[in-house]
């Protein structure tokens, strides 16, 4: 029986692609998975996605880099989490796994899902979907 239940913290914003989450600073996460649902737009150009984690200073903890990139017009789903293969090539279902290490957030912390590449970042359509545990924290 499971001590702690998951939680799933979503942004399905539309005509974004540059999404940034903080943690409550009472609270600590462990990272379980982060889903991304990405529809690039007809605007020209290769697509990245980048994972980046920073503490409450906006310095970098971690990074994870996508092992492929997404062109204009095409709608891949990604799966980043720990113990995943390490997909460089997309599935006939447009799907793609990337692994990250385990990752506890600290309160203040922020993690940032973002088209490296800003080729359209205003009219491209990313849902951000993250699992994770928490713990509050006095």
């Amino acid at each position: 029986m499971l001590k702690e239940a998951p939680f799933l913290n979503e942004d399905t914003t539309t005509n974004d692609s540059d999404k940034t989450v903080t943690i409550p600073s009472d609270e600590e996460w462990d990272i379980w998975s982060i889903q991304i649902d990405y529809t690039s737009t007809a605007t020209a150009g290769n697509r990245q996605l980048v994972v980046l984690f920073t503490n409450d200073a906006d310095a970098i903890i971690h990074e994870v880099r996508v092992g492929v990139t997404q062109a204009a017009s095409l709608n891949y789903f990604y799966n980043i989490a720990p113990g995943v293969a390490d997909l460089t090539t997309i599935r006939d279902t447009l799907f793609l796994t990337t692994p990250m290490p385990l990752m506890k957030m600290a309160g203040g912390w922020k993690i940032r899902v973002y088209d490296n590449a800003a080729i359209a970042a205003a009219a491209d359509d990313m849902e951000v979907r993250i699992l994770y545990v928490k713990r509050t924290v006095r």
